[in-house]
């Protein structure tokens, strides 16, 4: 028998085998993609090519494939149960000088046909890079676990594989992958018998040997025949066990780096995603400081005491961050306490623990800000006190009385009284060392001690060495020798306001000027003229070396204090500037004309113009968030960086006397139905006790 006879011999058998057996159930229908979702999915340019090495070896695999799901039902072959699919092969030359004829057993004669197809497969795949696809029928389709086995214990150099389009069940609805080498002896071991049925340990093995790029390719088939459940437990686990911590693996300057870039929320959403990211973040207490800096909030003493405990930065970010929320939400609790009569409160300041009072009743009251106890009235002044400032536990108080007292708050004593000067004194203020913005010198401090300053009718200032408690209590009047240092005279007229920064003090005078002096040295500087009428308020700006007037005649002046030129005129209010404020880059003027406004302290340019009260402003303070503003019928906030009106704060009133508040508080004393209070509104509750 010729070797044609043999081969065509042996593929009548296999044929008549298909035609008695049942058709498979597992048709391949357009519908398979629901159960299937994977199963159109082309393979990637760069699967369909895979060239590796194996011991030394450059072998090629390759993918021709054609989609079956376009494919109808008509063109489909019967497969058989073992699904192993039939396979046409097209004669081509091949060696046969070890192949016996004469074959006494059937089933060595069948193995021999199965090596001469094998070799029929070369020029077949050779044939394959025209780009013309055999017919379906035609398909080369061989099982892949025991020829890839081979192809992989004994790759050839000059091998081709191809994959083609076969129609098996539907986890073989898509291009199977068919190997075609030369078979030898441990192939045909594999092929023993009517099917191929390995057990789970070689598949194991085989997948092993594979080089990595051919795992990939087998994934994806094996992804490609996957069901939908199937799909979904695999793509749990795989998505569990690729999880991974960047920041751990991350050096921690590169962390801290990154942690930098994500705002507040973000920041507090990454704390909760593991423990490590939760001590990670909690931890960094540079980035905390700076996200502290960033939002410009301002510590008190206390806090800054706290920053040295761990995990104290963030807690104490997250605490003025609620704070700030509450002011932006009115949620606050009120408190309302009582003092000075009917009288006028003229003077304002408070902190953590108290709040001290002046008033023209000549007294001086101390509040417990927590629970609005009145614990102590300093009394000793015989005039109205008009102006107040303490540092720690000592109070400056100024009065109509013409004398300036020292006092010793936790005691309720007064220790010191100054008297020099020859009318009422109307403003004062404390100045301790601080960087000069005149000095050569870097962080050089000025003055060189405490100061105080004291500006009165009598058209003076006088400069006074601020004494030390700790020394012995004097309760006669102290004679003017031993603690006033300067007395600076150049004002013509009363001297109604004064700023100070370092050893740089300006003054605003009834006069219509402005004078700079030099505290430490008791020097005159600068004579600002241009204000026509009398000027009522001044603040300094040491950012760029300017200080700033507001005056009667309804303008605001800049003015450089390095040459005591006129930068900026300020127009737009149309009567007396009494009040001004800066903080940053943002200046606010509050006028008798019921109006503030916003102007940019960089370029004088007038930002916002904030209308809403009834009559003239008389009080105000403002930071970068806010402005809080009093005038007769209520108090109410607005927006520093929109100018909008945010809040109504307090309405059943009927005057503001003075205002001032800091991260937590807002103080007003106000006049209602004739009777003097304070309220207090206390933003640092809601959300925090």
């Amino acid at each position: 028998m010729s070797e044609n006879d043999q081969i065509n011999d042996l593929a009548s058998i296999e044929s008549a085998q298909q035609e008695n057996a049942p058709q498979s159930s597992y048709a391949i229908t357009r519908n398979d993609t629901i159960l299937y979702p994977l199963a159109n999915m082309s393979t990637p340019k760069s699967m369909r090519r895979i060239l590796f090495n194996l011991d030394g070896t450059e072998s090629l695999f390759e993918e021709v494939s054609r989609n079956l799901l376009d494919v109808s039902q008509d063109e489909l072959p019967i497969r058989s149960p073992r699904k192993r699919p039939a396979s046409f092969f097209v004669d081509s030359p091949c060696d046969n000088d070890d192949q016996t004829e004469d074959v006494e057993n059937r089933e060595d004669h069948q193995k021999s046909i199965r090596q001469k197809r094998s070799c029929s497969n070369v020029q077949s795949i050779a044939n394959c890079h025209t780009g013309t696809h055999p017919p379906l029928e035609a398909s080369i389709a061989l099982p892949i676990e025991p020829l890839l086995s081979e192809h992989i214990l004994h790759p050839d150099p000059t091998l081709y594989t191809t994959l083609t389009d076969t129609a098996d069940s539907p986890n073989s609805a898509l291009p199977s992958p068919s190997l075609s080498p030369e078979m030898t002896s441990a192939t045909d071991e594999l092929w023993e018998g009517n099917s191929f049925e390995p057990e789970a340990n070689s598949l194991v093995d085989l997948f092993d040997a594979f080089p990595p790029n051919l795992q990939s390719y087998v994934l994806l088939q094996l992804s490609r025949r996957t069901s939908t459940d199937a799909l979904r437990n695999a793509t749990a686990l795989i998505m569990q066990s690729l999880r991974t911590d960047i920041l751990s693996r991350l050096p921690p300057f590169l962390t801290h780096i990154i942690l930098r870039y994500l705002d507040i929320r973000s920041l507090c959403r990454a704390s909760r995603v593991s423990k490590h990211w939760h001590t990670l973040i909690e931890n960094d207490e540079e980035l905390w400081s700076s996200n502290l800096k960033t939002a410009g909030f301002v510590l008190s003493p206390d806090e800054i005491n706290e920053m040295e405990k761990p995990f104290a930065r963030k807690q104490i970010y997250r605490r003025h961050h609620i704070m700030r929320l509450n002011w932006k939400y009115n949620r606050a609790s009120r408190k309302k306490l009582y003092g000075h009569t009917n009288h006028a409160v003229t003077c304002l300041q408070f902190d953590e623990d108290k709040v001290i009072t002046g008033s023209d009743d000549h007294s001086v009251n101390v509040y417990d800000i927590k629970s609005g106890k009145l614990m102590r009235i300093l009394n000793g002044h015989s005039g109205g006190v008009w102006a107040l400032k303490y540092v720690g536990n000592t109070l400056v108080t100024g009065s109509t009385d013409r004398t300036v007292r020292i006092w010793d708050i936790n005691a309720g004593v007064c220790r010191y009284i100054f008297q020099g000067h020859s009318s009422t004194v109307r403003c004062l203020t404390i100045i301790v060392p601080t960087p000069s913005i005149s000095s050569t010198e870097e962080h050089s401090p000025q003055p060189s001690q405490p100061l105080i300053v004291s500006g009165s009718r009598d058209f003076t200032l006088k400069v006074w060495r601020l004494p030390d408690l700790d020394e012995p209590v004097i309760d006669t009047d102290q004679k003017e020798s031993t603690y006033l240092l300067h007395t600076l005279s150049g004002h013509t007229q009363s001297v109604r306001a004064l700023a100070a920064h370092g050893s740089t003090v300006v003054s605003g005078s009834y006069d219509h000027t402005v004078r700079v002096w030099d505290v430490e040295h008791g020097k005159a500087g600068h004579v600002l003229t241009g204000h026509t009428q009398k000027v009522y308020s001044v603040v300094i700006d040491p950012k760029r070396n300017h200080c700033i007037s507001g005056s009667m005649d309804s303008s605001v002046r800049i003015w450089n204090l390095e040459d005591g030129t006129c930068v900026s005129i300020l127009r737009g209010h149309s009567i007396l500037v009494g009040l001004l404020g800066l903080s940053g880059d943002c200046l606010v003027s509050a006028a008798a004309d019921s109006s503030l406004r916003v102007w940019s302290a960089e370029t004088g340019e007038c930002q916002y113009l904030l209308a809403g009260h009834k009559g003239a402003i008389t009080a105000f303070q403002h930071d970068s968030q806010k402005i809080i503003s009093g005038s007769e019928g209520g108090l109410k906030m607005w927006c520093t960086k929109t100018g909008t009106l945010l809040h109504e704060l307090i309405d059943d009133i009927s005057g503001v006397w003075v205002v001032s508040f800091d991260e937590r508080r807002c103080i007003a004393a106000v006049k209602s139905d004739d009777v003097t209070r304070l309220e207090i509104l206390d933003f640092g509750v809601h959300g925090l006790e």
